[in-house]
Protein backbone atom coordinates (compact mmCIF):
# COMPACT_ATOMS: atom_id res chain seq x y z
CA UNK A 1 0.00 0.00 0.00
CA UNK A 2 0.95 3.62 -0.42
CA UNK A 3 1.51 6.12 2.47
CA UNK A 4 -1.95 7.66 1.54
CA UNK A 5 -3.25 4.29 2.22
CA UNK A 6 -1.62 3.30 4.91
CA UNK A 7 -2.39 7.12 6.78
CA UNK A 8 -6.17 6.29 5.79
CA UNK A 9 -6.23 2.98 7.35
CA UNK A 10 -4.64 4.26 10.74
CA UNK A 11 -7.50 7.14 10.83
CA UNK A 12 -10.22 4.61 10.36
CA UNK A 13 -8.47 2.42 13.35
CA UNK A 14 -8.06 5.28 15.36
CA UNK A 15 -11.25 6.78 14.60
CA UNK A 16 -13.27 3.86 15.45
CA UNK A 17 -11.46 3.32 18.93
CA UNK A 18 -12.27 7.17 19.67
CA UNK A 19 -15.95 6.20 19.36
CA UNK A 20 -16.23 4.37 22.57
CA UNK A 21 -13.07 4.41 24.77
CA UNK A 22 -14.28 2.70 27.74
CA UNK A 23 -16.36 -0.21 26.18
CA UNK A 24 -14.12 -1.15 23.79
CA UNK A 25 -11.74 -1.30 26.76
CA UNK A 26 -13.90 -3.48 28.43
CA UNK A 27 -14.68 -5.53 25.61
CA UNK A 28 -10.58 -5.84 24.39
CA UNK A 29 -10.39 -6.72 28.16
CA UNK A 30 -12.68 -9.65 27.24
CA UNK A 31 -11.71 -10.49 24.40
CA UNK A 32 -8.59 -11.02 26.61
CA UNK A 33 -9.67 -12.77 29.23
CA UNK A 34 -11.36 -15.23 26.82
CA UNK A 35 -8.51 -16.35 24.92
CA UNK A 36 -6.14 -16.50 28.52
CA UNK A 37 -8.94 -19.21 29.57
CA UNK A 38 -8.78 -20.86 25.92
CA UNK A 39 -4.67 -21.36 26.64
CA UNK A 40 -5.47 -22.38 30.20
CA UNK A 41 -7.74 -24.89 28.56
CA UNK A 42 -5.66 -26.27 26.21
CA UNK A 43 -3.00 -26.68 29.20
CA UNK A 44 -4.97 -29.07 30.98
CA UNK A 45 -4.68 -31.71 28.34
CA UNK A 46 -1.18 -32.35 29.58
CA UNK A 47 -2.26 -33.99 32.69
CA UNK A 48 -5.01 -35.73 30.48
CA UNK A 49 -2.07 -36.90 28.70
CA UNK A 50 -0.04 -38.09 31.57
CA UNK A 51 -3.39 -39.64 33.01
CA UNK A 52 -3.55 -41.91 30.32
CA UNK A 53 0.00 -43.30 29.78
CA UNK A 54 1.99 -40.86 28.10
CA UNK A 55 5.22 -39.74 29.08
CA UNK A 56 5.45 -36.09 29.53
CA UNK A 57 9.39 -36.22 30.33
CA UNK A 58 11.19 -34.04 32.12
CA UNK A 59 10.94 -30.76 29.98
CA UNK A 60 8.31 -27.78 30.19
CA UNK A 61 5.75 -30.02 29.83
CA UNK A 62 6.78 -32.52 32.60
CA UNK A 63 6.96 -28.99 34.68
CA UNK A 64 3.54 -27.77 33.83
CA UNK A 65 2.16 -31.20 34.36
CA UNK A 66 4.16 -31.25 38.01
CA UNK A 67 2.36 -27.68 38.55
CA UNK A 68 -1.23 -28.58 38.06
CA UNK A 69 -0.62 -31.83 40.00
CA UNK A 70 0.15 -29.49 43.21
CA UNK A 71 -2.55 -27.28 42.13
CA UNK A 72 -4.94 -29.84 42.49
CA UNK A 73 -3.07 -30.92 45.76
CA UNK A 74 -3.28 -27.81 47.28
CA UNK A 75 -7.07 -27.70 46.58
CA UNK A 76 -7.46 -30.71 48.55
CA UNK A 77 -8.15 -32.56 45.26
CA UNK A 78 -6.71 -35.62 44.24
CA UNK A 79 -6.10 -35.53 40.48
CA UNK A 80 -7.96 -38.22 38.36
CA UNK A 81 -9.13 -38.46 34.87
CA UNK A 82 -12.81 -37.89 35.86
CA UNK A 83 -12.25 -34.57 37.84
CA UNK A 84 -9.32 -33.33 34.56
CA UNK A 85 -12.51 -33.92 32.45
CA UNK A 86 -14.85 -32.05 34.62
CA UNK A 87 -12.41 -29.06 35.10
CA UNK A 88 -11.71 -29.53 30.89
CA UNK A 89 -15.65 -28.98 30.23
CA UNK A 90 -15.92 -26.08 33.02
CA UNK A 91 -13.08 -24.24 31.43
CA UNK A 92 -14.75 -24.64 27.90
CA UNK A 93 -17.93 -23.72 28.97
CA UNK A 94 -16.46 -20.33 30.44
CA UNK A 95 -14.83 -19.54 26.78
CA UNK A 96 -18.40 -20.42 25.68
CA UNK A 97 -19.83 -17.83 27.63
CA UNK A 98 -17.39 -15.27 27.75
CA UNK A 99 -17.69 -15.42 23.68
CA UNK A 100 -21.84 -15.14 23.86
CA UNK A 101 -20.45 -12.23 25.90
CA UNK A 102 -18.56 -10.70 23.30
CA UNK A 103 -20.78 -11.13 20.35
CA UNK A 104 -23.10 -9.35 21.80
CA UNK A 105 -21.32 -6.48 23.22
CA UNK A 106 -19.55 -6.16 19.40
CA UNK A 107 -22.50 -6.02 17.80
CA UNK A 108 -23.66 -3.61 20.30
CA UNK A 109 -20.28 -1.09 19.46
CA UNK A 110 -20.71 -1.91 15.60
CA UNK A 111 -24.25 -0.45 15.45
CA UNK A 112 -23.14 2.47 17.65
CA UNK A 113 -20.68 3.54 15.74
CA UNK A 114 -22.68 2.98 12.41
CA UNK A 115 -25.71 5.61 13.96
CA UNK A 116 -22.99 8.03 15.26
CA UNK A 117 -21.14 8.10 11.76
CA UNK A 118 -24.72 8.19 9.75
CA UNK A 119 -25.63 11.36 12.84
CA UNK A 120 -22.51 13.22 12.09
CA UNK A 121 -22.91 13.01 8.51
CA UNK A 122 -25.91 14.06 7.92
CA UNK A 123 -25.74 16.73 10.61
CA UNK A 124 -23.09 18.31 8.50
CA UNK A 125 -25.01 18.23 5.44
CA UNK A 126 -28.28 19.80 6.85
CA UNK A 127 -26.04 22.26 7.97
CA UNK A 128 -24.11 22.88 4.55
CA UNK A 129 -24.94 26.03 2.17
CA UNK A 130 -27.21 25.51 -0.03
CA UNK A 131 -24.91 26.51 -2.78
CA UNK A 132 -22.74 23.72 -1.86
CA UNK A 133 -25.74 21.04 -1.97
CA UNK A 134 -27.09 21.76 -4.90
CA UNK A 135 -23.52 21.72 -6.93
CA UNK A 136 -23.49 18.26 -5.51
CA UNK A 137 -25.03 15.22 -6.73
CA UNK A 138 -27.48 14.08 -4.56
CA UNK A 139 -27.17 10.36 -5.20
CA UNK A 140 -23.63 10.74 -3.66
CA UNK A 141 -25.28 12.18 -0.75
CA UNK A 142 -27.85 9.06 -0.57
CA UNK A 143 -25.53 6.85 -1.22
CA UNK A 144 -23.31 7.85 1.78
CA UNK A 145 -26.09 7.74 4.08
CA UNK A 146 -27.41 4.73 3.58
CA UNK A 147 -24.59 1.97 1.83
CA UNK A 148 -21.27 3.37 2.96
CA UNK A 149 -22.27 3.94 6.30
CA UNK A 150 -23.16 0.24 6.65
CA UNK A 151 -20.52 -0.63 5.07
CA UNK A 152 -18.45 1.08 7.72
CA UNK A 153 -20.36 -0.76 10.03
CA UNK A 154 -18.98 -3.95 8.33
CA UNK A 155 -15.40 -2.56 9.06
CA UNK A 156 -15.80 -1.92 12.34
CA UNK A 157 -16.75 -5.14 13.28
CA UNK A 158 -14.19 -6.70 10.84
CA UNK A 159 -11.71 -4.73 13.01
CA UNK A 160 -12.77 -6.26 15.97
CA UNK A 161 -12.25 -9.51 14.71
CA UNK A 162 -8.83 -8.95 13.47
CA UNK A 163 -8.62 -7.68 17.00
CA UNK A 164 -9.53 -10.67 18.93
CA UNK A 165 -7.77 -12.83 16.55
CA UNK A 166 -4.50 -11.07 16.78
CA UNK A 167 -5.01 -11.72 20.52
CA UNK A 168 -5.62 -15.86 20.25
CA UNK A 169 -2.53 -16.19 18.12
CA UNK A 170 -0.40 -14.56 20.86
CA UNK A 171 -1.87 -16.67 23.30
CA UNK A 172 -1.25 -19.71 21.00
CA UNK A 173 1.90 -18.69 20.32
CA UNK A 174 2.88 -17.79 24.35
CA UNK A 175 1.66 -21.49 25.55
CA UNK A 176 3.97 -22.93 22.63
CA UNK A 177 6.66 -20.53 23.63
CA UNK A 178 6.90 -21.91 26.89
CA UNK A 179 6.29 -25.87 25.47
CA UNK A 180 9.37 -25.21 22.75
CA UNK A 181 10.72 -22.46 21.57
CA UNK A 182 12.29 -23.63 18.93
CA UNK A 183 9.41 -25.42 17.55
CA UNK A 184 8.04 -22.04 17.61
CA UNK A 185 10.10 -20.32 15.74
CA UNK A 186 9.91 -22.35 12.79
CA UNK A 187 6.08 -22.32 12.87
CA UNK A 188 6.37 -18.67 12.98
CA UNK A 189 8.83 -18.91 9.78
CA UNK A 190 6.30 -20.36 8.21
CA UNK A 191 3.63 -17.67 9.03
CA UNK A 192 5.71 -14.91 7.66
CA UNK A 193 6.48 -16.33 4.40
CA UNK A 194 2.92 -17.49 4.03
CA UNK A 195 1.93 -13.77 4.51
CA UNK A 196 4.72 -12.36 2.16
CA UNK A 197 3.41 -14.83 -0.52
CA UNK A 198 -0.02 -13.28 -0.40
CA UNK A 199 1.46 -9.81 -0.13
CA UNK A 200 0.68 -9.11 -4.05
CA UNK A 201 -2.99 -10.30 -3.14
CA UNK A 202 -3.48 -7.01 -0.62
CA UNK A 203 -3.05 -4.16 -3.41
CA UNK A 204 -4.99 -5.98 -6.18
CA UNK A 205 -7.95 -6.10 -3.02
CA UNK A 206 -7.68 -2.40 -2.00
CA UNK A 207 -7.44 -1.45 -6.34
CA UNK A 208 -11.02 -3.88 -6.39
CA UNK A 209 -12.46 -1.93 -3.16
CA UNK A 210 -11.98 1.51 -4.98
CA UNK A 211 -13.22 0.06 -8.17
CA UNK A 212 -16.24 -1.39 -6.71
CA UNK A 213 -16.81 1.71 -4.94
CA UNK A 214 -16.77 4.19 -8.06
CA UNK A 215 -19.20 1.38 -9.94
CA UNK A 216 -21.62 1.55 -6.87
CA UNK A 217 -21.81 5.30 -6.89
CA UNK A 218 -22.91 5.20 -10.06
CA UNK A 219 -25.48 2.86 -10.28
CA UNK A 220 -27.20 4.78 -7.78
CA UNK A 221 -26.74 7.78 -9.46
CA UNK A 222 -28.21 5.89 -12.97
CA UNK A 223 -31.25 4.76 -10.33
CA UNK A 224 -31.70 8.29 -9.18
CA UNK A 225 -32.35 9.51 -12.70
CA UNK A 226 -33.98 7.15 -14.02
CA UNK A 227 -36.66 7.35 -11.36
CA UNK A 228 -36.51 11.09 -11.80
CA UNK A 229 -37.14 11.05 -15.32
CA UNK A 230 -39.40 8.01 -15.42
CA UNK A 231 -42.43 10.14 -17.20
CA UNK A 232 -39.78 11.36 -20.02
CA UNK A 233 -38.30 7.79 -20.38
CA UNK A 234 -41.86 6.19 -21.06
CA UNK A 235 -43.26 9.02 -23.41
CA UNK A 236 -39.99 8.50 -25.83
CA UNK A 237 -40.24 4.82 -25.26
CA UNK A 238 -36.51 4.65 -24.49
CA UNK A 239 -37.17 1.58 -21.99
CA UNK A 240 -35.30 -0.79 -23.49
CA UNK A 241 -32.34 1.52 -23.98
CA UNK A 242 -31.89 2.58 -20.01
CA UNK A 243 -31.95 -1.04 -18.87
CA UNK A 244 -29.25 -1.55 -21.26
CA UNK A 245 -27.42 1.18 -19.40
CA UNK A 246 -28.28 -0.33 -16.22
CA UNK A 247 -27.14 -3.97 -17.47
CA UNK A 248 -23.90 -2.74 -18.30
CA UNK A 249 -23.27 -1.22 -15.41
CA UNK A 250 -24.46 -3.86 -13.46
CA UNK A 251 -22.11 -6.32 -14.98
CA UNK A 252 -19.00 -4.05 -13.97
CA UNK A 253 -20.07 -4.52 -10.64
CA UNK A 254 -20.56 -8.31 -10.98
CA UNK A 255 -17.18 -8.37 -12.02
CA UNK A 256 -15.74 -6.44 -9.13
CA UNK A 257 -17.78 -9.34 -6.86
CA UNK A 258 -16.95 -12.44 -9.13
CA UNK A 259 -12.83 -10.52 -8.66
CA UNK A 260 -12.90 -10.43 -5.06
CA UNK A 261 -14.41 -13.62 -4.48
CA UNK A 262 -11.38 -15.49 -6.76
CA UNK A 263 -8.74 -13.34 -4.41
CA UNK A 264 -10.47 -14.58 -1.22
CA UNK A 265 -10.79 -18.44 -2.56
CA UNK A 266 -6.97 -17.99 -3.59
CA UNK A 267 -5.97 -16.97 -0.32
CA UNK A 268 -7.67 -20.08 0.97
CA UNK A 269 -5.99 -22.07 -1.37
CA UNK A 270 -2.39 -21.14 -0.33
CA UNK A 271 -3.60 -20.69 3.37
CA UNK A 272 -4.49 -24.30 3.38
CA UNK A 273 -1.70 -25.46 1.01
CA UNK A 274 0.54 -23.59 3.38
CA UNK A 275 -0.60 -24.65 6.59
CA UNK A 276 -0.53 -28.14 5.45
CA UNK A 277 3.35 -27.62 4.79
CA UNK A 278 4.20 -25.71 7.57
CA UNK A 279 2.38 -28.55 9.78
CA UNK A 280 4.66 -31.45 8.10
CA UNK A 281 8.28 -29.15 8.69
CA UNK A 282 7.04 -29.10 12.54
CA UNK A 283 6.53 -32.71 12.96
CA UNK A 284 9.72 -33.50 10.97
CA UNK A 285 11.92 -31.24 12.81
CA UNK A 286 10.32 -32.38 16.01
CA UNK A 287 11.06 -35.70 15.76
CA UNK A 288 14.23 -35.30 13.86
CA UNK A 289 16.30 -32.34 14.95
CA UNK A 290 14.73 -31.37 17.96
CA UNK A 291 13.95 -34.56 20.12
CA UNK A 292 10.39 -33.08 21.31
CA UNK A 293 8.69 -36.17 23.76
CA UNK A 294 5.91 -37.60 22.71
CA UNK A 295 3.11 -35.57 24.78
CA UNK A 296 4.69 -32.39 24.41
CA UNK A 297 4.91 -32.88 20.52
CA UNK A 298 0.76 -33.99 20.37
CA UNK A 299 0.29 -31.07 22.20
CA UNK A 300 2.36 -28.64 20.11
CA UNK A 301 0.90 -30.28 16.69
CA UNK A 302 -2.29 -29.69 18.48
CA UNK A 303 -1.63 -25.53 18.92
CA UNK A 304 0.19 -25.90 15.41
CA UNK A 305 -3.39 -27.14 13.95
CA UNK A 306 -5.49 -24.43 15.53
CA UNK A 307 -2.67 -21.33 14.80
CA UNK A 308 -2.16 -21.47 10.77
CA UNK A 309 -5.95 -21.26 10.54
CA UNK A 310 -6.15 -18.44 12.58
CA UNK A 311 -3.17 -17.12 10.67
CA UNK A 312 -5.56 -17.41 7.46
CA UNK A 313 -8.14 -15.69 8.72
CA UNK A 314 -6.24 -12.62 10.09
CA UNK A 315 -4.95 -12.41 5.98
CA UNK A 316 -8.44 -12.80 5.23
CA UNK A 317 -9.90 -10.65 8.06
CA UNK A 318 -7.15 -7.75 6.43
CA UNK A 319 -7.71 -7.92 2.86
CA UNK A 320 -11.56 -7.64 4.24
CA UNK A 321 -9.99 -4.13 5.90
CA UNK A 322 -8.20 -3.33 2.92
CA UNK A 323 -11.16 -3.70 0.80
CA UNK A 324 -13.78 -2.00 3.12
CA UNK A 325 -11.38 1.26 3.42
CA UNK A 326 -12.41 2.75 0.45
CA UNK A 327 -15.75 3.54 2.08
CA UNK A 328 -14.14 5.08 5.29
CA UNK A 329 -11.79 7.53 2.72
CA UNK A 330 -15.46 8.64 1.04
CA UNK A 331 -17.36 9.08 4.09
CA UNK A 332 -14.83 11.00 5.71
CA UNK A 333 -14.37 13.40 2.56
CA UNK A 334 -18.24 13.72 2.26
CA UNK A 335 -18.06 14.83 5.68
CA UNK A 336 -14.96 16.97 5.30
CA UNK A 337 -16.94 18.53 2.20
CA UNK A 338 -19.76 19.39 4.04
CA UNK A 339 -18.21 20.98 7.18
CA UNK A 340 -16.04 23.20 4.95
CA UNK A 341 -18.98 24.46 3.04
CA UNK A 342 -21.29 24.65 6.23
CA UNK A 343 -23.34 27.89 7.64
CA UNK A 344 -22.02 30.36 9.42
CA UNK A 345 -23.60 30.20 12.77
CA UNK A 346 -26.53 32.37 13.40
CA UNK A 347 -26.53 35.07 16.62
CA UNK A 348 -28.94 34.21 18.92
CA UNK A 349 -32.22 36.33 19.18
CA UNK A 350 -32.24 37.25 15.81
CA UNK A 351 -35.53 36.12 14.83
CA UNK A 352 -38.75 37.06 17.68
CA UNK A 353 -40.26 34.29 19.25
CA UNK A 354 -43.43 34.85 17.76
CA UNK A 355 -44.91 36.60 14.35
CA UNK A 356 -47.57 39.14 15.50
CA UNK A 357 -48.54 41.08 12.95
CA UNK A 358 -45.93 41.77 10.40
CA UNK A 359 -42.79 41.93 8.91
CA UNK A 360 -40.57 44.73 7.29
CA UNK A 361 -37.63 44.86 5.78
CA UNK A 362 -35.92 48.22 4.57
CA UNK A 363 -33.05 48.50 2.21
CA UNK A 364 -32.27 44.54 2.02
CA UNK A 365 -29.46 43.60 -0.79
CA UNK A 366 -28.85 40.14 -0.94
CA UNK A 367 -25.48 38.34 -3.10
CA UNK A 368 -23.89 34.83 -3.42
CA UNK A 369 -20.59 34.47 -1.74
CA UNK A 370 -18.67 34.86 -4.81
CA UNK A 371 -21.05 37.00 -6.85
CA UNK A 372 -20.23 40.25 -8.51
CA UNK A 373 -23.68 41.64 -8.36
CA UNK A 374 -26.46 41.99 -6.40
CA UNK A 375 -29.04 39.03 -6.74
CA UNK A 376 -31.48 41.99 -4.40
CA UNK A 377 -30.38 45.31 -4.15
CA UNK A 378 -31.90 47.86 -1.46
CA UNK A 379 -35.91 46.06 -1.32
CA UNK A 380 -37.95 47.52 1.18
CA UNK A 381 -41.35 45.38 1.54
CA UNK A 382 -43.87 44.78 3.89
CA UNK A 383 -45.29 41.29 4.85
CA UNK A 384 -48.52 40.94 6.39
CA UNK A 385 -49.22 37.87 8.86
CA UNK A 386 -50.84 35.04 6.79
CA UNK A 387 -49.91 36.50 3.84
CA UNK A 388 -48.32 35.88 0.29
CA UNK A 389 -45.86 38.51 -1.31
CA UNK A 390 -43.48 37.33 -4.40
CA UNK A 391 -41.18 39.31 -6.17
CA UNK A 392 -40.41 38.92 -9.89
CA UNK A 393 -37.85 40.10 -12.09
CA UNK A 394 -35.26 38.86 -14.97
CA UNK A 395 -34.86 35.32 -13.89
CA UNK A 396 -35.83 35.33 -10.88
CA UNK A 397 -38.98 34.45 -9.05
CA UNK A 398 -39.04 34.28 -5.31
CA UNK A 399 -42.06 33.87 -2.56
CA UNK A 400 -41.60 35.30 0.79
CA UNK A 401 -40.76 32.27 2.29
CA UNK A 402 -37.52 32.40 0.44
CA UNK A 403 -37.25 35.83 1.24
CA UNK A 404 -37.63 35.58 4.80
CA UNK A 405 -34.89 32.32 4.50
CA UNK A 406 -32.24 34.67 2.80
CA UNK A 407 -33.39 37.89 4.92
CA UNK A 408 -32.97 35.79 8.48
CA UNK A 409 -30.37 32.87 7.77
CA UNK A 410 -27.91 34.22 5.34
CA UNK A 411 -27.04 36.72 3.31
CA UNK A 412 -28.45 40.49 3.36
CA UNK A 413 -27.58 43.62 4.55
CA UNK A 414 -30.46 46.18 5.87
CA UNK A 415 -33.39 46.46 8.77
CA UNK A 416 -35.88 44.20 9.05
CA UNK A 417 -38.68 44.91 12.04
CA UNK A 418 -41.28 42.67 13.34
CA UNK A 419 -44.65 43.77 15.14
CA UNK A 420 -42.47 46.91 16.15
CA UNK A 421 -39.05 44.48 17.21
CA UNK A 422 -36.35 45.75 14.49
CA UNK A 423 -32.89 44.00 14.01
CA UNK A 424 -30.17 44.91 11.61
CA UNK A 425 -27.99 42.44 10.05
CA UNK A 426 -24.14 42.21 8.76
CA UNK A 427 -23.50 41.34 4.96
CA UNK A 428 -23.08 37.99 4.34
CA UNK A 429 -23.15 35.49 1.37
CA UNK A 430 -26.33 33.79 0.43
CA UNK A 431 -27.06 29.63 0.28
CA UNK A 432 -27.39 29.41 -2.83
Amino acid sequence: MRREQWRALKMAVMAFFRFAPTRLSLLFALMLFQRVTAGVGLLLIIPLLQLVGFDTGSGMTGEFAGMIGRLFAALGLVMTLQLVLVCYVAIVSVVAGLNYLQSVMSAAVQQGYVCRIRHELYDSLLHSRWQYFISQKMSDFIHGLVQQVSTLGMCANTMLTLFSQLILVLVYVGVSLLLSWQMTLLAAGCGVVLLAILLPLNRVVLRSGYLQLGGSKQLMQMFTEHLNSLKVIKSFGSESLYLGKMDQESRCMEQQVLRITRINALTQLVSMVGGVIAFSLCFYFALEWFSVSLATLLLLLLIFSRLMPQLASIQSSYQRLLHQLPAFEDVRKLMQACDAAAESKLAAGVLPKKLEERIVLEHVSFRYEYGNRQVIDDISLEIRKNATVALTGCLIRVTASATLSMATRTGVSGCGRCSGWATRAKSASGPG
